[in-house]
């Protein structure tokens, strides 16, 4: 079987922030992607919230980092002390974060420090690109490769500070910035955010968020929060499939889980804590439920809407076709079919290869603990902070 690898086939900043997402899921609870579904997630993710990654924590990052490569052409460093400088000014934000905030959660770098290894602009420069708060076509590195070059060329020309065409608008650098700082917005400052979010986001979800919402709402999902029902017919039927797509492939995990907690069990481990098969039960019920809802769904739909965005869902449609099928036609038999168990091993060792924990007792040795099994949320956690963050900012000595 193969083995699932990274692979760089280009170093594009675009590609380079969906390795490091899928590098950061495996930190994240509720993450961990045993049967290939992640792609799907995040494709439904990128719908729904262009710009926001699981690994980002506030929104005041969104000008923090920008504010740091501005500085590198304000103190006219060259192309070749500007990687160096970047991570100085990165590391400075950390301690004057530290220094400034009461409230320390959400501080990039607040255990680590100087010796932070994924730091903010890293996190964060593709979402600046997708917001368009980042007019530099290039990857952190190529920013400051061409350091150098682009003075050379403003010199020639005359043109204004090339910066300013890089950054268009962006608010000033706080006095003392990098002496003592907050991850609170001044009302200027979430203005600019959320206006830069909705005029290169629109017609998203994350656009009706920023324009409609309040610091006074909130939502256990997506789907639940209370401008869902103001959305146009777009966005209601993007949120529709996500949700659907979230409730029926919860029975895969939670049976991925009762059958690796079952060989846990006969590798003389223990199970897995926590009650996966009454979980499973339940999940059965709740398919039952909402078996008029699910018979109707356009899964046609679901695939136009997914490949329109990202063609390399198709890699797992051919699984996920055949789950929704048992689970929407029959999910009782999801749970006492071996053939259907035998096809969730198979489908892990096809997407993890030598480290498929059902196929391989050395690989449960390694890590004997549960591999997802959660209600996909679509980074709705970040959304939410982040969202809020900018309302908050916006309300602000209002």
């Amino acid at each position: 079987m193969p083995v699932s690898t990274f692979t760089w086939f280009d170093t594009r900043d675009e590609d380079q922030q969906r390795v490091r997402e899928a590098l950061a899921a495996f930190d994240q609870p509720g993450m961990v992607d045993p049967l290939g579904l992640g792609i799907i997630r995040d494709t439904f993710s990128d719908i729904l919230f262009p710009g926001i990654s699981t690994i980002q924590t506030r929104a005041r990052y969104f000008l923090l980092v920008p504010w740091v490569y501005r500085r590198l052409d304000r103190e006219r460093v060259t192309s070749a002390n500007g990687l160096r400088r970047a991570r100085e000014l990165e590391v400075a934000t950390i301690e004057a974060l530290m220094r400034g905030s009461s409230e320390k959660e959400g501080i990039i770098g607040r255990e680590s420090g100087a010796a932070t290894k994924r730091l903010a602009g890293v996190i964060y420069w593709g979402g600046l690109g997708a917001w368009g708060i980042r007019r530099f076509d290039g990857t952190t590195q190529e920013y400051v490769a061409t350091l150098d070059k682009r003075r050379r060329e403003s010199a020639q020309t005359g043109e204004r500070d090339p910066a300013e065409l890089l950054w268009p608008g962006l608010p000033e650098e706080p006095i003392g910035l990098f002496e003592s700082t907050t991850l609170e917005l001044l009302p200027e400052e979430a203005d600019f955010l959320r206006d830069r979010a909705m005029l290169a986001k629109k017609g998203s979800y994350l656009e009706l968020l920023l324009r409609d919402g309040s610091t006074s709402q909130h939502g256990d999902a997506p789907w639940t929060h209370p401008v869902a029902g103001q959305a146009s017919g777009e966005v209601r039927a993007q949120l529709t499939h996500a949700r659907l797509f979230a409730y029926a492939v919860l029975g895969a995990g939670l049976l991925y889980n009762v059958i690796l907690s079952e060989r846990l069990a006969e590798d003389g481990q223990g199970g897995l804590r926590g009650d996966f098969r009454s979980r499973l039960n339940e999940w059965v019920g709740e398919m039952e439920s909402r078996r008029q809802e699910f018979r109707a769904w356009k899964r046609g739909e679901l695939w136009s809407v997914l490949e329109g965005v990202n063609p390399r869902v198709r890699v797992a449609r051919l699984f996920v076709d055949w789950w929704l099928e048992r689970a929407i036609g029959n999910p009782r038999e999801v749970v006492s079919s071996a053939e259907i168990g035998r096809r969730i091993i198979a489908r892990e060792e096809r997407v993890k290869g030598a480290r498929a924990k059902l196929s391989n007792r050395r690989a449960r040795e390694q890590s004997p603990a549960a591999q997802g099994g959660g209600l996909m949320s679509f980074r709705w956690a970040q959304v939410q902070r982040i969202v809020g963050d900018i309302h908050e900012g916006m309300e602000r000595n209002a």
